[in-house]
């Protein structure tokens, strides 16, 4: 049936200065994700971008970048349901770090007619939301023993009224040319309006996650990875 196909493709023009192009995606409203790879069906996504990367004459900077892309997701009515919008200033130093800006604003539609549980007991009502956030990443040389990426971003206006903020640390340590560790801690609090979460007092909408995950990397050949 020509309803239960994914297809898929993508065209770039990407050189060390210039880069542009679009990928999309499309799954049928019978697909079966029996792999459990597709996030959802009956869906429609397309993403154009477009980069530019000049190296200027510096003693301190290798290379800038800046980005720009956009994810429209729509079903196959081709009615839009969510749509990103990616930008980016980079700065790539000679020392091998480097420091990062990256607004981005967000348009979500959550559908009727049952509200969405972002957490226990936090429930988005259906409608359509729209919102920014503004991070910062920070990304010291990865040869070096011990390395660490830092990223702090808060979310205004989160589902409309609400505030998300995000705190990210990265580090890893290199024991030696074949081990490693490595761990990764990511801090979430969000307040939303009391009217997302019946049943509590007022103000105590939200949510906060601490999540802390560690990997020990063991590279026994060129060929082989042990985690």
């Amino acid at each position: 049936r020509k309803d239960n196909w994914v297809t898929s493709g993508n065209i770039a023009w990407d050189s060390d200065f210039f880069n542009l192009g679009t990928s999309w995606l499309t799954v049928g409203p019978e697909f079966r994700n029996d792999l459990g790879f597709v996030p959802r069906r009956n869906m429609r996504q397309i993403a154009p971008q477009i980069g530019i990367r000049p190296r200027p004459r510096s003693e301190l900077i290798s290379q800038l970048v800046f980005r720009f892309r956009v994810d429209y997701l729509m079903n196959q009515e081709n009615r839009l349901e969510s749509r990103t919008v990616h930008t980016a200033a980079e700065v790539n130093f000679q020392d091998g770090s480097e420091l990062a800006f990256t607004p981005h604003g967000n348009m979500d539609t959550i559908p009727g007619p049952q509200p969405f549980e972002i957490r226990r007991g936090v429930l988005i009502p259906p409608g359509t939301y729209s919102w920014w956030h503004t991070g910062a990443r920070y990304r010291t040389n990865p040869a070096q023993r011990l390395t660490f990426t830092a990223n702090i971003t808060p979310y205004w206006g989160y589902y409309n009224e609400g505030f998300l903020l995000r705190i990210g640390l990265n580090p890893r340590f290199k024991i030696n040319e074949q081990m490693s560790l490595q761990a990764s801690y990511d801090y979430n609090d969000a307040s939303l309006p009391d009217r997302f979460c019946p049943g509590r007092a007022a103000g105590e909408c939200g949510f906060t996650d601490h999540n802390l995950n560690t990997r020990f990397d063991y590279n026994i050949t060129n060929q082989w990875l042990t985690s």
